[in-house]
């Protein structure tokens, strides 16, 4: 869990919302408290307008010590400053357990929306002209492959929702690490499509066109090799890496042979 869990949940909490995720009425009241929180203020109230007599002056004054009290330095901090804090933190880490065991039904819930982007993005990228260029759209003038454009655009920035999505779970507790980019919305289902995806995402577009780069390189290579689209927890992650490589140990049993080339691992 990351060290600042007030951070980390109110980070998770706009990804899962943005995403489209409805929260349960206790994760509700959970970012409801954190979001009050937020707007405590921790410094001490305003000077009163108060006249000052010679009957009530030690009045004053000790009634204004008193509300100084919760702002003396406890520690470099305030006694309020270090009551909201501890309360946030307690909301946060409460909040952060219970995103964690609603991840499945997270996924659930998400996944008819992200199956449509994913086929709506994967229609369009297959519509456009390999290796096409802005030039080439102006140049050509196809009214077909403008639209195209604008269809996978637009189905790329809800994947990317999506994909923020997924980035999120890493940061809750016994959920696992963060797999690598081409294991989050893409899943392959053989060693091959794992290595072209592997190498898209090293070679970062290179020999894509710029309009091509801008529709995420993964992503395009999954859509035009036939590589399937999936949500992947970053254990869904694992277990897909760990049934990819004992796939391809698996063909070589038997044979005395070693499965030629690089292991499959989520690094």
């Amino acid at each position: 869990m990351a060290l600042d869990a007030t951070i980390t949940a109110n980070q998770t909490f706009d990804a899962w919302t943005d995403a489209g995720v409805k929260l349960s009425k206790e994760l509700d009241k959970l970012r409801a408290g954190l979001d009050a929180l937020k707007y405590v203020d921790t410094r001490p109230p305003g000077l009163a307008d108060v006249e000052i007599t010679e009957k009530n002056a030690e009045h004053v004054v000790r009634e204004r010590a008193a509300q100084l009290v919760p702002s003396i330095d406890i520690g470099n901090q305030s006694a309020m400053s270090r009551a909201k804090r501890e309360i946030q933190q307690n909301y946060a880490v409460r909040a952060l357990r219970g995103l964690a065991a609603t991840v499945d039904d997270a996924v659930d819930q998400l996944t008819p929306a992200f199956d449509d982007a994913a086929a709506r993005y994967v229609d369009a990228v297959n519509r456009l002209p390999v290796g096409v260029t802005n030039d080439d759209i102006v140049r050509i003038g196809d009214p077909d492959v403008l639209a195209a454009l604008n269809d996978a655009k637009r189905a790329a920035a809800e994947l990317a929702g999506y994909q923020a999505f997924i980035v999120s779970l890493s940061d809750l507790p016994g959920v696992g690490g963060l797999a690598p980019v081409h294991l989050r919305i893409t899943a392959p289902s053989a060693a091959k499509q794992f290595w072209k995806l592997a190498d898209g995402r090293l070679a970062a577009g290179r020999g894509m066109s710029e309009v091509e780069k801008s529709l995420n390189p993964v992503w395009l290579t999954a859509a035009r090799e036939g590589i399937g689209f999936r949500m992947l927890t970053p254990k869904a992650a694992g277990d897909l890496v760990d049934e990819l490589e004992a796939s391809r140990v698996r063909g070589y049993a038997g044979t005395g042979t070693e499965a030629p080339g690089m292991p499959i691992t989520l690094r």
